[in-house]
C-alpha cells in the first residue's frame, strides 16, 4: 500500500469557511466565525480530498504566534490526522520564522493536542481554561 500524497493549500475564508463548520460541527467542536480567523490558514489535502485545517495567528511585537482552529476530516484515523498537521506545521513554522517569530504555542482540543505532541509540542505543566470575552458589549 502506497503513502497518500500530502499536499497543502491556503485556506479561502469566503470559499473553504463552511468546510471549517462542518468538520468542527462533527466533531462536536467550536466553530470560530470567518471574520476571527487570521489570514494565514492552510488546509492539508491527502490524495487531492482536503483532510486537515490550521491556522496561525500573530502575537503584534511578542515574537511569539500560535496554532489555532484546527480541524481534520471526519473518519480520518490519528495517524493520518498527525501526518496531516505535520505538513501543515512544517509550513507555518516556516512562514512564522520568515516573519521573525521564533516561538509556536498551540491552542488545541485534546485530540489535536495528542497529534501536535506526537510531531515536536510540549504541553504545559500547568492546566490552563482557554477563555474569551467580548470587547464592545452593548
Amino acid at each position: 500500500m502506497s503513502q497518500p500524497v500530502l499536499q497543502l493549500r491556503m485556506f479561502d475564508r469566503d470559499k473553504d469557511h463552511a468546510l471549517l463548520v462542518d468538520w468542527c460541527n462533527a466533531h462536536g467542536g467550536e466553530v470560530t466565525p470567518a471574520h476571527l480567523l487570521p489570514p494565514l490558514g492552510v488546509i492539508v489535502q491527502q490524495d487531492g480530498e482536503d483532510a486537515a485545517i490550521l491556522f496561525l495567528y500573530y502575537a503584534l511585537s511578542a515574537g511569539v504566534c500560535f496554532v489555532d482552529c484546527a480541524a481534520t476530516r471526519p473518519k480520518l484515523s490519528l495517524k493520518e490526522s498527525i501526518e496531516c498537521f505535520d505538513v501543515a506545521i512544517g509550513y507555518l513554522k516556516s512562514e512564522a520564522r520568515h516573519n521573525g517569530y521564533h516561538v509556536m504555542l498551540a491552542h488545541a482540543s485534546p485530540a489535536v493536542a495528542r497529534c501536535l505532541s506526537r510531531i515536536g509540542f510540549q504541553k504545559n505543566k500547568e492546566s490552563l481554561v482557554r477563555m474569551f470575552c467580548l470587547t464592545d458589549e452593548n
